[in-house]
């Protein structure tokens, strides 16, 4: 009878390896840098020709720098693995050792809320906490148009997926009203809800997004990108449960 239960157990063990999924995204930026120009376009009719000149200086290498920001940014790679309880996000870090020399991102499915465990390289041990909801601690009206287009559909990393647009509309009291609109391809074979990619307030939309455009429409024509790339799988996919350098952060939190 043991072995036979220890031999179920071991099955067990493989198929849950087996099934375990890490997305793998590409996140980036884009900025209309024609309309940022328009917006912030100055009066120079009480300019010297040399001020004009400085300012057009200025502005080139503003647009220099935001294409290797954006250069940059394309580069990187970010990871979410799927677990029962908590969702494991991570990303490379840009500098390590600054305020931190690792960490440990554990999103909280039920109270979606992002646990942060790390290492201060002053302090030591730490761990905050950030709600996705932020309307829970600020008086914050949030309201939503959600439209799916099934009949639109691409495959994408051999999973069949179909279109979704999402607007966003935040009216903060303190910091203005925020649009956001969220365009996307999900897939329902993957449980990474869209809503637990640290992006709406409010738990939207239960289908994960493989390709995801996100329209910031108080921001001018600005827009950020993400793709999913790659869906690691079994013993490649990351592990979730907390490591023991941990465990005394997650401790201390309780106190």
């Amino acid at each position: 009878m043991g072995k036979v239960y220890l031999s179920f157990m071991l099955v067990l063990a493989s198929i849950q390896i087996l099934i375990s999924q890490t997305i793998v995204f590409q996140q980036g930026f884009r900025i209309d840098k024609l309309a940022l120009q328009a917006e912030t376009e100055i009066d120079t009719s009480t300019y010297t020709l040399e001020e004009i000149e400085e300012l057009k200086e200025s502005d080139e290498q503003f647009s220099i720098w935001i294409d290797e920001i954006a250069d940059k940014e394309s580069k990187e790679r970010y990871y979410y693995t799927v677990g029962e309880e908590h969702i494991r996000y991570r990303r490379s870090l840009k500098k390590p050792g600054v305020f931190f020399d690792d960490e440990w991102i554990l999103i909280d499915r039920d109270t979606r809320v992002m646990n942060h465990y790390y290492i201060d390289y002053k302090k030591g041990l730490q761990k905050t906490e950030f709600p996705f909801d932020r309307s829970e601690v600020r008086n914050i009206e949030v309201n939503y148009e959600t439209k799916e287009h099934k009949d639109d559909r691409k495959t994408i990393l051999g999973y069949d997926c179909f279109r979704v647009i999402v607007i966003e509309t935040i009216i903060d009291d303190e910091f203005g009203t925020e649009i956001n609109e969220y365009d996307m391809y999900v897939t329902d074979e993957i449980n990474l809800p869209f809503h637990l990619l640290n992006t709406t307030l409010k738990p939207i939309v239960d289908s994960c997004p493989l390709q995801l455009t996100t329209y910031h429409k108080d921001k001018g024509s600005s827009f950020s990108i993400m793709n999913a790339l790659q869906i690691l799988e079994g013993s490649e996919s990351d592990s979730i449960e907390l490591p023991e350098r941990f465990i005394m952060a997650k401790t201390l939190q309780k106190r």
